[in-house]
């Protein structure tokens, strides 16, 4: 074993020796930063929801409306209503609030200052007295199909209303069949029906993730990146570890070692050592990266260990099985840029697989990346165990015990 440890480290002392070599691990910690902040940071979504209303009616039934809306979702800032109050803030700078038009509305929500922009028509109010049929427009970017947070609150408070409008129509058509005089009688009934909805409606809510539940329901951010950079780079800096091999072999360096008094298993294991060192080293500045940015990795710090430690392994195996296909530093370089770009890109380093086609997501199993990251996505956003990743774990242990086969069968001294 002292032999083996001897091969491993001086095989690290000749790799830190090389500065150059000191950038694949200053690039994951930069790249981790910069895409986690182009995905949305820490991933926790909002605390408010600001979003631009367009009263065309000033009505009681347009104001009862917005009233409702603040009831059903406190996160919501009606703008430019809600703007000062209570500390909220509609981003108005440069426009007049008593003046907001639905073109400023418009660009305000494709800059995303606002999620979007509710439209209340004119004669909102005589139509709801009248029983007549009026729409609500809500324009925003976001799809219909997604979900969208101010879009539900609008249909739950429509429901509402247009619920305690059909309660009113049915009380006005009692009052009649009754001959009744009762002036005001449909709204009394409107009133005591939305004091109902008032008392034991559902409502929105809406709220900043404290804990492992992620607002948008899957990686963002440097929920994201953290884990992804950490994968990608992790198998770059195994792959690259490569050229040091190569350089030995063509230098003689290699032949030497084995005239000495080791043995060549113990030789193979202190190469395959030095090369799961680097992978940790790496992996564990991703890991330090993102607590310092606020990632929740969990609760099973034992997981996320096991995650890191075979994972490694298995790129590393991944290293030695196409190592005897090498003969040159460009060949390593070549095929190192290539296997470790692919792999990560389909294995869901760079974005959420979730995103991607149903046959993307089935070719992505192809990588290890895949495996790793399906394991990371369990824990930190499902609050899963060692159970749940069991299955990811095994078959990168699998496919390490393969690699390794084919890896230590083919390994070349010459």
């Amino acid at each position: 074993m002292n032999k083996v440890l001897v091969v491993a480290v001086n095989d690290l002392r000749v790799y830190f020796s090389d500065r150059g070599n000191y950038v694949l691990f200053i690039m994951p910690v930069i790249m981790a930063l910069v895409l986690g902040f182009a995905l949305g940071g820490d991933g926790t979504g909002p605390s408010t929801l600001p979003v631009d209303v367009i009263d065309q009616d000033n009505s009681a039934e347009s104001s009862r409306l917005l009233t409702t809306l603040r009831e059903v979702n406190s996160a919501l800032i009606l703008c430019p209503m809600d703007d000062g109050v209570n500390g909220r803030d509609c981003g108005l700078e440069g426009l007049d609030a008593d003046t907001l038009t639905l073109d400023d509305a418009r660009n305000r929500s494709e800059r995303y200052i606002t999620r979007g922009v509710i439209v209340i028509p004119e004669g909102y109010g005589e139509s709801l007295r009248a029983f007549e049929p009026v729409t609500i427009e809500y324009l925003s970017d976001t799809s219909p199909t997604e979900g969208n947070a101010v879009l539900q609150t609008l249909e739950t408070a429509v429901q509402r209303i247009n619920a305690a409008v059909v309660a009113a129509r049915v009380g006005d058509g009692v009052a009649d069949a009754l001959d009744a005089d009762l002036p005001d009688f449909a709204g009394d009934v409107f009133e005591n029906a939305e004091t109902l909805w008032n008392e034991s409606a559902m409502r929105v809510s809406f709220a900043t993730s404290e804990g492992t539940e992620n607002q948008s329901g899957g990686p963002t951010g440097f929920t994201q990146s953290v884990p992804g950079m950490g994968t990608m780079f992790v198998l770059l800096t195994v792959l690259v570890g490569m050229v040091m091999l190569v350089n030995e072999r063509n230098n003689w360096t290699l032949q030497r070692v084995v005239m000495m008094p080791v043995s060549r298993a113990q030789i193979v294991a202190g190469k395959i050592l030095s090369r799961f060192l680097l992978g940790i080293i790496t992996f564990a500045l991703l890991i330090i990266t993102g607590v310092l940015v606020g990632v929740d990795f969990g609760a099973n710090p034992l997981g996320v260990a096991l995650i890191v430690v075979i994972y490694t392994l298995c790129v590393t195996a991944l290293a030695f099985a196409i190592a005897p296909l090498l003969r040159t530093e460009m060949q390593v370089s070549a095929m190192s840029n290539l296997l470790g770009i692919v792999l990560a890109a389909i294995g869901g380093a760079w974005w959420p697989l979730e995103i991607a086609p149903d046959f993307m997501q089935t070719i992505a199993h192809i990588s290890p990346v895949s495996w790793a990251m399906n394991s990371f996505n369990e824990l930190i956003f499902y609050g899963g165990g060692l159970p749940d990743i069991a299955v990811n774990l095994g078959v990168l242990l699998a496919a390490t015990v393969v690699l390794f086969g084919i890896g230590v069968m083919n390994f070349k001294y010459e």
